[in-house]
């Protein structure tokens, strides 16, 4: 493949307007997931920066 070219797996894009420009195509419908986040203190780290274990 040369520079500057595209390879497109059909599978990857089946049922996307091509045809249409970008913008204007509009958004696909999903769900977001948030993810779930843990707020730790930075001591927690730094004990298993230092080899030691969690309790």
């Amino acid at each position: 493949m040369d520079k500057h070219q595209v390879s497109i797996n059909p599978e990857h894009v089946k049922g996307i307007p091509m045809d249409t420009p970008r913008h204007s195509r509009g958004k696909v419908a999903g769900l977001q997931v948030e993810p779930d986040v843990e707020q730790r203190d930075l001591d927690v780290y730094e004990q298993i920066a230092s080899g030691g274990q969690l309790q």
